[in-house]
């Protein structure tokens, strides 16, 4: 596994958050649920410093935001127009 370091960054709330999405994946495994979660690994390794696990072919918001010129919210709108009720 590739992992990016992270420092002068507390990852406690982010470790906390994927904690609970893993505990979301599982549910909706269980209930026969049809939506899968990306869940990575987070490992901290002091206050202020940590690992992620890097995900391949992967980018992130700010990079979305720079490439598309528009924010999250209305890149999905646009990108799974389809899906929306």
């Amino acid at each position: 596994k590739s992992f990016i370091a992270k420092a002068d960054d507390d990852l406690r709330q982010e470790s906390l958050t994927m904690q609970l999405i893993k505990i979301m994946n599982d549910i909706f495994k269980k209930g026969e649920i049809p939506l899968q979660l990306r869940t990575y690994e987070i490992i901290i390794t002091s206050r202020n410093s940590g690992l992620i696990e890097f995900i391949p072919d992967s980018i992130s918001i700010d990079g979305l935001k720079k490439k598309t010129g528009t924010d999250l919210n209305t890149f999905y709108r646009h990108f799974f127009k389809n899906h929306f009720i």
